[in-house]
């Protein structure tokens, strides 16, 4: 789609006033027909009150009134209009690429966002779904980053409650069978090889420290060595996947002090019946009201969370949003956070995105997973098995909202069926174009022909299209993009000599814009662009 005609038309129905119109713009099929064309009047005859070729009349006088890059327009019965822009349109996009460079697309913002991703219990090793929200976050993070916006990269650890119990007390059991104790580890507990390490690593630190004591005598300190050492893997996988975080907080450290019932406080909607403390959300909308504090004192996860939301907020006056990255199991627990938001004076501040879930494929086949059984695949060994590079593109070239069937066979190709690898070897082609050119100086783009304009017109969207992630976070619009840049760009490549050419410097400059935005849109998926392949 090109953004000068479509500004253009909408300056010119402006001018009309003709509120609420919408209108199309294409590109047209044939060059004998333009280079786009919009149906502009024959939408807008209910406002102008005149025929759709009447109405494309009053349009093109308005268009030829001022100088701009359409050096044609052509009206088309029933009332289509054709616009022919001129060539320097389209060879100072290329130049404003090479211009900008690795600043291409780049915008400036006051916009200041909190985003929490990942955010799984240190109870184990970081599995494929997590990575998941690990590449889709930081990628967001990255995009975000580019159009202006400042963002913060939060993960929350959940390190109390019964998942941390569970975690200690199978550590514990783990740590004693490794000095032959016999003891028994409960069926519903935690069974992965991950524990086993982490019972290791116990062993490694503390040696026999703990061989005569019993559970109940040790609890607490088995609950924060384990949960340390898990950490510090979860942290180590982050690494594995190029994403750092600003800000680990601990849910733990909601329970010191007075800080919980403090900000229970400052919440409006709070009310006791039948000696529980309950967040009235049933007045706006919720299907019933939640408990906070149960009828014997303890927390239900819902209040922590409520107040970590609270501190989030209150922690920095200039945070516009918050972004929570969530897996599919808490959709259910959107509609009560977004109204404990509100309550706490903060509406429409809070934007949960929900993954589904990640299926692993191998020879065809489902790989079974279970985090309770042990038989997940850890990310760790999954970025081992297909690099670092797949393993970010291929988790974020699906919608958010669709499950990834990530097919470990297809991930392991270095062919043309694998996408990353597509993108990553029209990258590497561009440098071995320039590498193999006599013609180094490459800023100059004088003349276009009709066969790149579409490789042209797809250069020029590119800020747009971050631009548009950045307002809807769909971060899998741009793996998509480079996969049809990548396309576009090897059948230019295929259909058109470039060394040698007599046009071989504008040809290679046009080179050189492609292979600047393919790298600037790896580079903001985290995933690398290698200059031989």
């Amino acid at each position: 789609m090109n953004s000068l005609i479509i500004n253009e038309l909408n300056r010119i129905v402006n001018t009309f006033t003709w509120e609420g119109l919408k209108f199309v713009v294409t590109k047209s099929p044939n060059p004998e027909f333009g280079d786009f064309s919009s149906n502009v009047a024959l939408v807008s005859t209910k406002f102008s009150k005149c025929s759709p070729m009447e109405t494309a009349n009053m349009i093109i006088k308005k268009f030829n009134k001022e100088k701009t890059l359409v050096e044609k327009i052509e009206l088309v019965s029933p009332g289509f209009i054709n616009f022919y822009l001129v060539d320097e349109y389209y060879t100072s996009i290329v130049k404003q690429v090479i211009k900008s460079d690795v600043n291409y697309g780049k915008d400036k913002s006051d916009l200041h966002y909190n985003l929490e991703f990942v955010s799984a219990n240190p109870t184990g090793f970081l599995h494929v779904a997590h990575a998941r929200g690990a590449a889709l976050g930081d990628s967001l993070a990255n995009t975000l980053n580019h159009t202006g916006v400042k963002v913060t990269r939060e993960y929350y650890i959940n390190d109390a409650g019964s998942q941390i119990n569970m975690l200690a007390y199978a550590c514990y059991v783990r740590y004693q069978q490794s000095w032959g104790v016999e003891i028994d580890l409960p069926e519903e507990s935690y069974h992965g090889q991950d524990i086993t390490w982490c019972a290791q690593q116990i062993r490694n630190e503390i040696n026999d420290k703990w061989l005569d004591k019993g559970y109940s005598t040790i609890e607490e300190e088995v609950k924060d060595i384990s949960v340390k050492i898990m950490l510090a893997k979860i942290k180590d996988d982050m690494k594995l996947m190029n994403v750092e975080f600003e800000i680990f907080f601990s849910e733990k450290s909601l329970y010191a002090g007075t800080i919980i019932p403090d900000k229970l406080k400052t919440i409006n909607g709070v009310i006791i019946r039948d000696g529980a403390t309950w967040l009235n959300t049933t007045n706006y909308g919720d299907d019933k009201d939640r408990v906070l504090i149960k009828q014997d004192g303890s927390y239900t996860y819902f209040l922590p969370d409520i107040i970590y939301h609270n501190i989030k907020i209150s922690r920095d006056k200039n945070i516009s949003k918050l972004i929570n990255i969530w897996g599919a199991d808490h959709s259910g627990y959107i509609k009560r956070m977004e109204i404990a938001m509100e309550l706490m004076g903060h509406p429409n501040q809070l934007e949960i995105i929900v993954l589904q879930l990640v299926k692993l494929l191998r020879n065809g086949e489902e790989l079974k997973m279970s985090k309770r059984k042990g038989t997940s695949l850890y990310l760790s060994e999954l970025v081992n098995q297909v690099g670092i590079d797949t393993t970010r593109f291929f988790l974020v070239n699906r919608s958010q909202n669709s499950q990834i069937d990530f097919d470990l066979d297809l991930a392991s190709l270095k062919t043309n069926d694998n996408p990353v690898f597509i993108v990553q070897y029209s990258y590497a082609r561009t440098q071995q174009l320039m590498n193999k050119s006599e013609v180094k100086d490459l800023n100059k783009f004088e003349k276009v022909e009709s066969s790149e304009k579409e490789l042209i017109g797809m250069l020029e969207n590119f800020p747009n299209l971050l631009k548009q992630i950045s307002e809807n976070n769909k971060v899998h619009l741009l793996p998509r993009y480079l996969i049809a840049l990548a396309k576009e760009f090897n059948s230019f490549y295929s259909n058109c000599k470039i060394i040698g050419n007599i046009r071989e410097r504008d040809l290679l400059t046009l080179v050189k814009a492609c292979g600047i935005v393919i790298k600037l849109g790896l580079s903001l998926l985290g995933v690398s662009s290698p200059e031989r392949m």
